[in-house]
């Protein structure tokens, strides 16, 4: 294996791509991935479930969470197994993002106002 394919919007482990999935504690959202004891937090209310949940699950994620380290996820993609290799991608990666974002910023900030039909 010379790559590390990543096919979830949230992220994925940066040892091996997948994950084994998300937990609530109260309403903040963690993915995890339970062969590396890793986890990364994405959000806050994302998704109503948490409601459904109680304090007494709440409580175990948060407990398994101490045992977890926190990590930057690998995002959306294919990636290098080598380390140095996989720097150089995230770093162009993020610098495409930023770009993107900056040309957003750019047509909003001059009063472009986008044709919403609604």
């Amino acid at each position: 294996m010379s790559t590390i394919t990543v096919t979830d919007y949230f992220g994925g482990c940066p040892e091996r791509g997948a994950n084994h999935g998300f937990m609530n504690v109260r309403s903040a959202h963690f993915i995890v991935c339970d062969t590396h004891n890793i986890a990364w937090c994405i959000g806050s209310n994302l998704f109503s479930g948490w409601r459904d949940e109680d304090a007494a699950v709440w409580e175990a994620n948060a407990a398994k969470l101490e045992n977890y380290a926190g990590v930057e996820p690998l995002p959306e993609g294919v990636w290098s197994i080598d380390p140095a290799a996989r720097a150089a991608e995230l770093a162009e990666h993020k610098r495409k993002l930023r770009e993107t974002l900056a040309r957003s910023d750019r047509a909003f900030a001059v009063g472009d106002t986008p044709n919403i039909p609604f």
